[in-house]
């Protein structure tokens, strides 16, 4: 597929630390037409170090994924704990998403979940899926209907056609139908972002992880944006969507508060 897919925050954006309209725009439309776009230089890559440090420390040990969901061969979903540094504001307000996010969702938008999926070393390619069903049996209304629910997908280290990445459909957000069959692979796009990038993807989208082929862990976090009268119902049986304590909440900015005004 020659569609870029991919954009990068300008030179311009980082000086003035912030997404500038022109890439909000680019990403807006490519979201709409295509139901996914990856974003480069949007996170501090020490930051991502530290945080996939983290992420080892706490998670990271033999048989911890036992008690996590499993979403496939060798991978698991849990809900990572939000306390630093997976607290940081850099991932949770992120000045070069955030514009892109409230324009698709609004200003009101929220943080319905945040999760960490890691497929280990030897993975095989996950079954293709959505995350979420349709709201309305009408297909064409559902094709019809504006985004209202975004996973901004940030891997915790560089991905190489080794480690794997995801693979998306583009379009298949505005086919309800389609997704009842398994899509031809050749309509498949992976995502490669540069490390320190991520990219973000319609609920509504086909997708799947590929295969992990190298010798260490994938993690990549997984930061769900919602529209304020959207919840998940489908995937968080065992576990909660949003991980965090009172007395950690009570620490963040008003800004970060209001994504959790309703956790």
């Amino acid at each position: 597929m020659s569609e870029q897919l991919v954009y990068s925050v300008s030179e311009e954006d980082l000086g003035n630390q912030q997404a500038g309209p022109a890439l909000v725009e680019q990403t807006r439309a490519c979201m709409q037409k295509n139901g996914a776009v990856g974003i480069n230089n949007v996170f501090d890559t020490a930051l991502l170090e530290r945080v996939h440090q983290a992420y080892i420390d706490r998670y990271e040990v033999v048989g911890a994924e036992a008690n996590n969901k499993q979403v496939g061969d060798k991978r698991s979903m849990l809900a990572v704990e939000i306390k630093p540094p997976f607290s940081d504001v850099e991932l949770l307000l992120n000045p070069f998403l955030m514009p892109i996010v409230t324009r698709l969702l609004g200003a009101d938008c929220i943080l319905d979940a945040y999760t960490a999926v890691s497929s280990l070393p030897g993975a095989a390619d996950q079954h293709v899926h959505v995350d979420y069903p349709y709201l309305f049996e009408d297909e064409a209304l559902s094709q019809s209907l504006p985004t209202y629910t975004i996973t901004v997908a940030v891997p915790l280290l560089p991905l190489t056609p080794l480690t794997g990445t995801t693979r998306i459909w583009p379009g298949s957000h505005r086919n309800p139908s389609g997704w009842k069959e398994p899509p031809p692979i050749k309509d498949s796009v992976s995502l490669f972002p540069e490390f320190g990038g991520c990219y973000l993807f319609d609920a509504r989208l086909q997708h799947g992880g590929t295969a992990n082929l190298s010798d260490r862990s994938r993690p990549i976090l997984y930061l769900v944006y919602t529209r304020p009268w959207w919840r998940d119902y489908t995937n968080f049986s065992n576990q909660k969507p949003l991980n965090i304590d009172a007395a950690e909440l009570a620490t963040l900015s008003d800004p970060i508060k209001t994504l959790f005004r309703f956790a």
